[in-house]
């Protein structure tokens, strides 16, 4: 299905039409699990589709065969994509690749070596553009539940893992089972991770920063209204 990225789009919820939202709306909307995958969304010509139809944008396989010697994490003419979709950032957890803190929709590529991830990043009161490409060796061990993938990455090419290596983790919203289903069976074939890092779902490393950030902020303010206070006291 072909998708206006311009067009507007009605939700149906509980058999009423709200709206119309653009698509940057409704890919915010996912994010923050206001819509589902599966929710009913309505066209300006009254053409229905899914919220996972109007994101899950794929390039089909290329069919490409690079030269010899060709590293596709350089930028290039011959650096094609196997697939693209519509994602987004969850989280990441550990120390490895530094990966940029995308906010928003974000598109991850499969090349032949690398998994290229790009979106915007919050610099201040500005946003830019970025990318990181992750060299498909580094990923040892990876699943899919739902429409979440989890990557678990060793920290260099040079670093030999053992039991006891602690892995990075990098957590996708692919928007739809499908494409988290298809993005795990182009990577390299991994094993799923143990008992313990299936279950380690809790809130990642990047976002846990910000929300500390915010608590402290808050407990700060509190602490000078009251030192304030105090001081108002003893002086009148």
């Amino acid at each position: 299905m072909d998708v206006n990225t311009s067009s507007r789009y009605h939700v149906v919820l509980e058999g009423q039409r709200v709206g119309p939202y653009d698509r940057r709306t409704i890919v915010g909307m996912r994010i923050k699990q206001t819509l589902s995958s599966s929710d009913v969304l309505v066209a300006s010509d009254g053409t229905e589709l899914s919220v996972a139809d109007l994101l899950g944008k794929r390039s089909e396989s290329t069919g490409f065969n690079p030269p010899a010697g060709f590293n596709p994490s350089h930028s290039g003419t011959f650096s094609l994509a196997q697939a693209t979709y519509s994602a987004s950032l969850i989280g990441v957890s550990g120390r490895g690749l530094a990966i940029p803190d995308f906010h928003g929709e974000m598109e991850v590529r499969v090349h032949s070596d690398v998994l290229r991830l790009a979106g915007r990043v919050r610099r201040l009161m500005d946003a830019r553009e970025t990318r990181v490409k992750i060299p498909l060796g580094l990923i040892r061990q990876a699943q899919a539940q739902g429409s979440r993938v989890d990557l678990w990455l060793r920290p260099s090419m040079a670093v030999v893992v053992t039991p006891d290596t602690p892995l990075q983790r990098v957590s996708l919203d692919m928007f739809s089972l499908e494409s988290a289903r298809e993005l795990l069976a182009l990577l390299p074939s991994v094993p799923g991770p143990d008992a313990a890092q299936s279950q380690a779902v809790n809130m990642p490393a990047t976002r846990a920063l910000i929300t500390w950030g915010g608590l402290i902020a808050v407990l700060l303010v509190i602490v000078v209204v009251v030192l304030t206070l105090l001081f108002r006291r003893r002086v009148f």
